[in-house]
């Protein structure tokens, strides 16, 4: 047995139903027991009329076109219906109890087998099939097969082919096929007949498979059987007749199971998943029940996948070729380096993603084949080195960290890989990456690490991710150096907002030891401003909303908060009147917080009340400045001026009539 080579595979939109294929004039098309279906040519190319696929499911009629469905037509009828085509036209079948209504007529029995179907009764034969009826009287016993169908009146049998061609005979049996040396048939009485003389005995239901090498092939029930030199053999196997054929050169046979394929010697050249396959000289055409569509050819007689390089190097990688129409997998974990397609054939680059040497399976399947296949792997191993020392620091830490050790070094790499991987330094808790994407080369290791471990020596170890794997490479014992502090002392002081920090500090190279105190610092920390403004702190702009702002701005190391409350502005309304030659005012301010009142050349400073200023008709205007907290509120008010100097021309007339009048005047 030997994996097929396939020349084409393709996939073919295509509904549930059972397909089986026919060659006509060496072209290939795709049949079906669909109750109405476009042609389809899958060999030499792929042909397919525009017409829809239509078939029933339950008493449903569905069409489906572009892998979408459509619900045609429902019968709503309680018991079964069998659809049909016919001259253009879909009809259907209803089932009375134990009755079959078709055309206002009743049939006793209904036959369903592939694309025909019979209906029968006391008197009537009826044959659709292809869209077509034909009616025969009732014969006393009928078979029906793939490629014809007998029926048998007394003292003779009429065979209906596939093309409507009726044949007479003047025997009672049914006529199951033509071999080289003559008819066979099967008498009602069990018997097989080759050319008139019993050559064997079926109780079954019987189909003629074909001829090979002078052998023939029958199915006896489910079983194949092979008579030859006057002798039958019985293969160990089931069938199923439409997934079944033989030429001069190749035997299929099928079941739902899978499909075996003989030469003509019968010996077994393929095992094939589920499909149904024919053949001509060299090629096998195939249609597997997921629905794909293959050619085999069968002068390709080679392995389905080569290793062209079996070792995983720095310089090489592994190396195969396998056939184009098959999908792969491992069961170990590869990397895909690189795929091309040549001729054929797919050219793959692989590295083990765990550097491992070892047996690996390698499953190659597409819709019709499945074939495991073992070899043996090998990978140059990943190669690390750290020459370097880990600098400790008791109660001190690496500048502008808060960690206490340092670990120095250098650190040597090797890596059989053309991906990007990471190196990962594990020293306790602390891990350490480095994107490595180069195959070799040497990194300055200068990384701050936690240590609370003291003693004088610390385990490094290396590992190597690739994408979720952790692959430990090498574990280094390293030593821990003490650096002490010097002995001088700076100060630094800074603030952060209420609080006053000092640190004296000592340094050593990379390490600093910092003593650290703190104090309260009493920093004026609320602000008052205008709601839907902005504000400036430290050169930078803030837009204050309504009610409480929170604001932290920071130069340096020192920090500052504030809370800034956001409010309109207090000064609602000037309220005034003319008394005498006197101005009286009355601010209207939401709060009662200190204000300025300013009217020509009189001020009132104070809260607000009401004020009363000298009339001054060389001035129009009163400014108030309202105060609350650090902010300062101005409204401008303007007076009217005429009203004013009325008021004060008419008390000045008044005045003066009454002067006037005291004189007797008037």
């Amino acid at each position: 047995m030997r994996p097929p080579i396939f020349d084409i595979l393709f996939k073919l939109d295509t509904p549930p139903a059972t397909y089986w294929l026919e060659s006509s004039n060496g072209n290939i098309i795709l049949k079906s027991d669909m109750i109405r279906q476009p042609f389809v040519q899958l060999f030499p190319e792929l042909k397919i009329e525009n017409k829809e696929w239509i078939y029933q499911r339950g008493n449903s009629l569905i069409e489906y076109k572009s892998g979408d469905t459509t619900l045609k037509k429902v019968e709503e009828f309680p018991g079964d219906v069998y659809y049909v085509y016919i001259d253009d036209k879909i009809e259907y079948i209803k089932k009375i109890k134990d009755s079959y209504i078709f055309q206002d007529n009743v049939y006793t029995n209904l036959i369903k087998y592939l694309d025909k179907l019979i209906l029968y009764n006391n008197k009537d034969f009826l044959l659709i099939y292809r869209g077509k009826i034909l009616n025969f009287e009732k014969p006393k016993s009928i078979n029906v097969s793939k490629n014809n169908i007998s029926l048998v009146y007394d003292g003779m049998t009429k065979v209906i082919d596939n093309d409507l061609n009726v044949d007479k005979y003047s025997f009672e049996g049914y006529v199951l096929g033509k071999a080289s040396k003559g008819l066979i048939v099967k008498s009602l009485s069990n018997k097989i007949l080759l050319n008139g003389n019993v050559i064997g005995y079926c109780q079954d239901l019987t189909a003629f498979l074909g001829e090979i090498s002078n052998n023939i092939i029958i199915l006896c029930g489910p079983i194949p059987k092979i008579y030859r030199e006057n002798g039958w053999m019985q293969l160990n196997i089931s069938s199923v007749e439409y997934r079944s054929f033989i030429n001069s050169n190749f035997m299929i046979l099928g079941n739902h199971d899978k499909t075996l394929i003989f030469d003509n010697q019968i010996n077994l050249i393929y095992t094939l998943n589920p499909s149904v396959v024919i053949a001509d000289s060299k090629k096998l055409y195939a249609f597997s029940d997921s629905h794909y569509f293959g050619v085999i050819n069968t002068l390709e007689i080679k392995d389905i996948i080569k290793i062209l390089r079996h070792k995983n190097t720095s310089e090489f990688p592994i190396k195969l070729a396998f056939n184009k129409f098959y999908d792969i997998s491992y069961d170990k974990s590869f990397l895909t380096i690189d795929k091309k397609e040549k001729d054929n054939n797919v050219i793959m680059y692989l590295e083990p993603k765990k550097f491992e040497d070892g047996e690996v399976k390698i499953f190659l399947q597409n819709p019709f084949y499945h074939e495991t296949y073992s070899t043996y792997v090998e990978s140059e191993k990943p190669l690390v080195n750290f020459n370097g020392k880990i600098l400790h620091a008791n109660k001190g830490k690496v500048i502008n960290t808060d960690f206490n050790a340092l670990l120095e070094g250098y650190l040597d790499y090797k890596i059989p890989s053309r991906f990007k991987n990471k190196l990962r330094l594990s020293i306790g808790k602390n891990n350490i990456y480095y994107d490595i994407s180069s195959k070799n080369g040497q990194i300055y290791v200068s990384e701050p690490i936690d240590l609370t471990n003291f003693e004088d020596n610390i385990i490094l170890s290396i590992y190597i991710e690739r994408e979720d794997l952790s692959i430990l490479l090498k574990e280094f014992l390293l030593p821990i150096v003490r650096v002490e502090p010097n002995s001088d002392i700076t100060r630094i002081a800074y603030n952060y907002d209420n609080i006053r920090k000092v640190i004296l500090r000592e340094e050593n190279g990379k390490f600093v030891w910092d003593r650290v105190f703190l104090y309260p610092n009493f920093a004026k920390g609320i602000l008052v401003a205008p709601a839907h403004s902005s504000l400036y702190i430290n050169n930078s702009r803030y837009y204050l909303k309504k009610g409480i702002n929170e604001i932290c701005t920071k130069i340096d190391s020192n920090k500052r908060c504030f809370t800034v409350i956001g409010i309109d502005n207090p000064i609602e309304k000037l309220l005034y009147k003319v008394e005498s030659n006197y101005l009286i005012i009355t601010p209207i301010i939401k709060y009662y917080s200190p204000i300025e009142v300013y009217y020509g050349l009189h001020v009132y400073r104070g809260f607000p009340v009401k004020i009363i200023f000298p009339i001054d008709p060389a001035y129009n205007t009163v400014v108030i400045r309202a105060y609350i907290g650090n902010k300062k509120f101005v409204q401008k008010f303007t007076l009217d001026s005429l009203r004013i100097s009325l008021n004060v021309a008419k008390i000045l007339s008044n005045k003066l009539y009454e002067y006037m009048h005291s004189f007797g005047i008037l």
